[in-house]
This record gives C-alpha cells, sequence and structure tokens, in this order.
C-alpha cells in the first residue's frame, strides 16, 4: 500500500502541467550557475599565471636587497564554482615586504566588473532561492488541493491509515522533485570535469558533503510545505503563508541579522584603524628623529676643541659604532609601530569575530542562514577566507625576511655619513641571485577541518525538517477530509 501510494504521488508530480516548465527552468539555472562559475574559476586562473609571470619578471631585476619586495597570491579554489561567497569580495595578492603589512589587496571587480553584476548566481544560491520555491510550488496544495478536489475522501474511503499516507505524500513528493533535479547537477559536474578543473580527493568530499547539505535544505521546504497544507484548509490561504514564510527566512532574517550583530557590536572601520596607526607611526618617527638631532648633538660636542685631522680619525673611528646605534634604534622604533600595528589589527579581527559570530547565532533561525553558511564553510569561500590567507601571508613574510636577512651581503653597500647626516645606500647593479628564495604556499581547505564546523548548521536543518514533518503529521491526524 505504501509503494502504491508513493508511485502515485511520483506520477501527479512528474504529470503535474506545472512540473515540465518549472524543472527546465531550474535546470538552466543550475546549468547556467556552474558555468559562470567555471568561466570565473578559468578567469581567476589566468590572471593568476599572468600575476606569477609578471612576478617572476620582476624578481629577475631586483638588484638590490634593501628594497626586495614580493607578492603572495591567491589561489583559485574549484569549489568557489559551486559557492562563490566572498570569494570575489577579497583581493586575490598581499605585498610581502619588510615595512609593509600582509594584507589582500586588489579586488577581482576591479578587472572585470561583469562578474560583479550576477555574482550572486552560484549552484548555492540557485539551491538555497529557486528550489526552495521549487518545493513550495509542488507542495503548498499537497493535502488541501486533494481535500478540494474530493481526492482525499475516496482514499481515506479505502481504510488507509493517516500516518501512512502523509509519510507516502511526503516520500513521494520529495523523490518525484529531487530525483529529476539530480539530473543537471550531475550534468553540471560532468561539465566541470570535461573542463579539466583539477579536484582533488578533499574537494570531492566536500562537494558531496555540501551536496547532502543541499537535499536537507530541499527535503525541509518540502516538509514545511506538506506541514502547512496540512494545517490550512484552502490552497490560496497554503500559499500565501508559504510565500510570506519564505520571504522571511530567505530575505529577512539572514539580513536582520547581520543588521542587529552591527548595532550591538560595532566595529571601527578600515579607515579609523588605518588612521590611528598613520599617527602612531608619525609620532614615531618624529620621536624618532628629535632622539637621532639629540644623539649626534652629543657626538659633535664630544669633538669639540679637536683639530679638523683629529675629528676626523675619531669620527673614523666610531663611525660603524654610531650607525650601528642608529640602526638599532630604527629597528626599535620600526618594531614599536608593528607591534602597534599588529595589536590594533587584532583587536579589530576580534571585534569582528564577535560581530560575526552574534550575526551568525541570530540568522541561523532561518534555515537559508544555516544552509548559506554550511555552503560557504564547506567551500572555504566563507567570512574566513580572508583571514586564512593573511594568516597564510603574514607567515610568509617572516620566512621572506628571514631568507633576505641571511643572505644579503652588507659589503654590497656603501654608507657615507658625515656630520651626522645620512647618505645614500648604493645597491650592486648586479641581479640578485634568488634560487634560494622561500616561494608562498597557498593555504588548503581540507575536509576533515571544514566539516568538523559544519554539524550545527547540517544539524539545525536536519532538526528542523524533522519538526516540520512532525507538525504536518500531527496536524493531519486532526484534519477533516470531508
Amino acid at each position: 500500500m505504501l509503494r502504491t501510494l508513493i508511485e502515485k504521488e511520483i506520477k501527479s508530480v512528474l504529470l503535474s502541467p506545472k512540473f515540465a516548465l518549472t524543472f527546465a527552468v531550474a535546470s538552466l539555472l543550475i546549468l547556467l550557475s556552474i558555468g559562470v562559475g567555471l568561466r570565473e574559476y578559468h578567469a581567476f586562473e589566468d590572471r593568476q599565471a599572468a600575476a606569477e609571470r609578471l612576478l617572476a619578471e620582476e624578481l629577475q631585476e631586483e638588484t638590490s636587497w634593501r628594497g626586495l619586495a614580493t607578492r603572495a597570491l591567491r589561489a583559485p579554489d574549484p569549489m568557489q564554482i559551486f559557492v562563490a561567497g566572498v570569494h570575489n569580495d577579497v583581493g586575490r595578492t598581499a605585498r610581502i615586504h619588510p615595512r609593509a603589512e600582509a594584507r589582500l589587496d586588489q579586488s577581482t571587480y576591479s578587472e572585470d566588473t561583469l562578474l560583479a553584476i550576477f555574482r550572486s548566481l552560484d549552484l548555492s544560491f540557485i539551491v538555497q532561492a529557486v528550489l526552495s520555491l521549487f518545493a513550495i510550488l509542488f507542495t503548498y496544495d499537497a493535502v488541501n488541493g486533494e481535500r478540494q478536489s474530493g481526492t482525499l475522501r475516496l482514499i481515506f474511503a479505502g481504510a488507509v491509515p493517516r500516518a501512512r499516507f502523509v509519510l507516502a505524500k511526503f516520500l513521494g513528493t520529495w523523490l518525484g522533485l529531487a530525483v529529476p533535479l539530480a539530473l543537471p547537477v550531475l550534468l553540471g559536474l560532468l561539465w566541470v570535469v570535461l573542463r579539466q578543473v583539477p579536484l582533488d580527493g578533499d574537494d570531492w568530499g566536500r562537494l558531496g558533503v555540501f551536496l547532502l547539505a543541499s537535499a536537507l535544505y530541499f527535503t525541509f521546504f518540502v516538509a514545511f510545505g506538506i506541514a502547512v497544507s496540512a494545517l490550512t484548509k484552502r490552497p490560496s490561504t497554503s500559499f500565501l503563508t508559504l510565500l510570506v514564510a519564505w520571504v522571511l527566512m530567505v530575505l529577512v532574517i539572514p539580513r536582520a541579522g547581520l543588521l542587529t550583530a552591527s548595532q550591538l557590536v560595532p566595529v571601527p572601520t578600515t579607515a579609523e584603524i588605518e588612521s590611528r596607526k598613520v599617527g602612531f607611526e608619525t609620532r614615531a618617527r618624529n620621536d624618532y628623529r628629535r632622539s637621532l638631532e639629540t644623539t649626534w648633538r652629543q657626538r659633535r660636542q664630544q669633538m669639540e676643541g679637536l683639530s679638523v685631522e683629529e675629528q676626523d680619525a675619531y669620527e673614523d673611528r666610531n663611525l660603524w659604532q654610531w650607525l650601528e646605534e642608529d640602526d638599532d634604534a630604527v629597528k626599535a622604533m620600526e618594531a614599536e609601530v608593528a607591534e602597534h600595528s599588529a595589536r590594533l589589527d587584532e583587536e579589530l579581527r576580534l571585534r569582528k569575530a564577535q560581530q560575526e559570530q552574534l550575526a551568525f547565532s541570530l540568522s541561523r533561525v532561518s534555515p537559508a542562514s544555516a544552509y548559506r553558511l554550511a555552503a560557504m564553510q564547506l567551500a572555504g569561500t566563507g567570512v574566513e577566507l580572508k583571514t586564512r590567507y593573511e594568516d597564510a601571508a603574514r607567515n610568509y613574510k617572516q620566512d621572506f625576511v628571514r631568507y633576505v636577512e641571511q643572505t644579503s651581503n652588507t659589503s654590497n653597500y656603501v654608507v657615507r655619513r658625515r656630520g651626522g647626516h645620512a647618505g645614500d645606500w648604493m645597491g650592486a647593479q648586479e641581479a640578485l641571485d634568488l634560487s634560494g628564495m622561500p616561494q608562498f604556499r597557498a593555504p588548503s581547505v581540507e575536509l576533515r577541518e571544514v566539516v568538523a564546523d559544519t554539524p550545527m548548521d547540517l544539524g539545525l536543518l536536519m532538526l528542523e525538517s524533522l519538526l516540520c514533518f512532525a507538525v504536518g503529521f500531527a496536524g493531519f491526524l486532526r484534519y477533516d477530509v470531508r
């Protein structure tokens, strides 16, 4: 009996006049989203290759260790094809220099503005917005529609248990919708493979868990639609109720959570942080200049009363020591500035983390938010993308600075100082040998790490689906089939 009821529901879905059109639109959007993701991925690869060639050419022309700088480049991730997240909002290069902060800059939007226009068209967006509406369209009249047409009374005239009917309604509708929609998804994955996108074992694992999260999200809206249909008498009422609920869950609650968090936990702007950094650095350098002037004034006083020849001899004997003392003072000042900047960055990061945590906690009330957060976490394109790369760039900067300090040959420079005035650092004119320079390694996103961070969101989707099914089941037990 259960199998017969399930087959009836599947046929009802597949033979519905609205199925062909909605399935065609959903399939087109799924394939279109993957196509856009592939185009953006290959464009990112091309820009990456061009940036690497340019960097190699620049390094080959370097002749001075003092001005040597390199760049850390953000690598493309195949999962960005399916879940763009904040991938397009984060810069792709970080300048690595001993006196510069390692921060990502150069947003991809500055190079290809077309990508910014429809940047939300990825597979996760199609599932979140379109397929949820797809589920609502086929479930809003799942129960009350049959009551209105009179078929519900005929079914229960044969002594069919209500529990079996609800279960068959849910399974039949889910299979009738999910199985056909799996076809364009599989075609999209085949497209990705044919385009030779390098997916490794972790990538396939992350993609599999992402599809599982998508299935749970779709399941919630199927169960939600059947529950509302079982609690209302007229299809028009259930459709309006579901549409309002969809707007709240998909559009309102996620943004309301972010807005509330920004009000409760304000975060200073980047401009404010930079202003504080610049102000501190300016004061530190001014203090250093005044201290240096005082130091050289004291050194000149030590040479008062000596003849010109004696002054030159005294200066030659002590010049290198003075230069080392001045260099130590410069390093101490720069270390103080760097420490202050790092402290401000850490305070900003902690404040942002508090705001993000509150925003995510508030918005997770909506299954759309839980699904979106799980999808971005699995794809590695969430808010932690920028932090992950900047941490890797800072670690690389330490290796780079250590390499420059150990490799640079101070005999290649001539320092001239007379009367306390700094001369020029004259670099060697031959190209530097950078064969041993450390290379930046892009941080990887491992399956075990991202899966460990998604149980809460996946659990919420599963719990909300079960709750909707339970509510629909309880409601139908008291449903008047007449």
